[in-house]
């Protein structure tokens, strides 16, 4: 049984943000991206625990491609996925805190 999504309006922001970069650098790699995040949320969906907790609550996912890192939480009472961010590994790790 896979789990509902739900994005946090500052981790589309943070898609938003890193589709546009990427496309200012080569016409389409911005879908490429979308396309790559789409398909890590859909595995996060189906099975939400394959991903460690690396901060308390805070599960992380690694993109396959692209340097970004996909940060959710599991509220397991209502099998939902909360995505609370989508940011580049390079930046500070205690980013995700921003939405506490």
């Amino acid at each position: 049984m896979t789990y509902s999504v739900k994005f946090l309006d500052i981790a589309l922001d943070d898609i938003q943000d890193a589709v546009n970069w990427y496309n200012q650098q080569t016409a389409g790699l911005g879908r490429r991206f979308t396309g790559a995040v789409r398909s890590k949320v859909k595995l996060i969906r189906e099975n939400p625990f394959l991903f460690a907790k690396r901060y308390q609550i805070v599960h992380t996912a690694v993109l396959s491609i692209f340097p970004f890192m996909i940060h959710f939480e599991i509220i397991l009472e209502l099998r939902l996925v909360v995505i609370t961010g989508v940011v580049h590994k390079s930046l500070n790790p205690e980013i995700w805190k921003r939405v506490k």
